[in-house]
């Protein structure tokens, strides 16, 4: 934004000084048109402040729901939370949905009753 400021400064000067040998009276005008612009900037740049502290606290927020989940009264939530609390609060297709996974996720030959590989 800085660069803007000093291009509208810098163009803004050269076009009164332009502008000033064909009638001096345009000096003023000019310079209006030149403040309005750079409020019209501050504005913009207000606004974008703005929407980047409102984007960093959802952020933050989410962060520390996520930390809550994961460590409720600050300790891991498995050494607070059991699978009962899972099960009432997402009923008996979790424990479907976990076995389902669980079977796609077993390297090929492998079975759930043993850990190693079926003898050829």
């Amino acid at each position: 934004m800085g660069e803007i400021r000093e291009t509208l400064d810098r163009e803004g000067a050269s076009l009164v000084d332009a502008a000033l040998p064909v009638d001096p009276t345009l000096k003023g005008p000019i310079e209006h048109a030149r403040s309005v612009s750079l409020d019209g900037w501050s504005e913009a740049e207000r606004k974008i402040m703005q929407a980047v502290k409102r984007e960093n606290e959802t952020r933050l927020q989410q962060v520390e729901k996520a930390r809550l989940h994961l460590f409720p009264d600050g300790v891991p939530q498995e050494r607070l939370l059991n699978v009962f609390y899972y099960l009432v609060r997402y009923g008996s297709p979790l424990l479907e949905d976990l076995l389902d996974r669980f079977f796609e996720h077993l390297p090929d030959g492998m079975t759930a009753g043993s850990m190693a590989p079926p003898r050829t």
